[in-house]
């Protein structure tokens, strides 16, 4: 029965960590280095549109989403102006774990940094 220990416990780290890496989510943060107000941002990512209002110029907005396979996180918007923005940011995939996506957005381009 003793022998039979040793791999059960293995077995059950290897399901619990495999547990924690498929559920922990992807992050991102979208900073406006514009110099103007968002007035809406919207994040496609994961077959998902996140939609945020009235970012202040140098503000932040954050979120997460699960990696199923392969995604992509798109920021498209509009500034207090009028103007339009817009830009795919970044290309996630399900083998890294919990990836972290920074982007700026400054007056009409997002621009994605590692």
């Amino acid at each position: 029965m003793a022998k039979y220990v040793v791999p059960t416990v293995l077995l059950l780290v290897a399901v619990a960590g495999w547990g924690v890496w498929r559920w922990t989510p992807a992050t991102f943060a979208i900073r406006n280095e514009s110099g103007k107000p968002i007035r809406v941002l919207m994040v496609d990512v994961a077959g998902k549109t996140l939609q945020y209002n009235d970012i202040p110029a140098g503000g932040t907005a954050a979120g997460s989403f699960h990696v199923k396979q392969e995604e992509t996180l798109s920021v498209r918007g509009w500034f207090a102006d009028g103007t339009a923005f817009g830009e795919h940011c970044g290309y996630v995939v399900r083998e890294e774990f919990a990836p972290h996506i920074s982007v700026a957005v400054r007056n009409d381009v997002a621009i994605s940094s590692p």
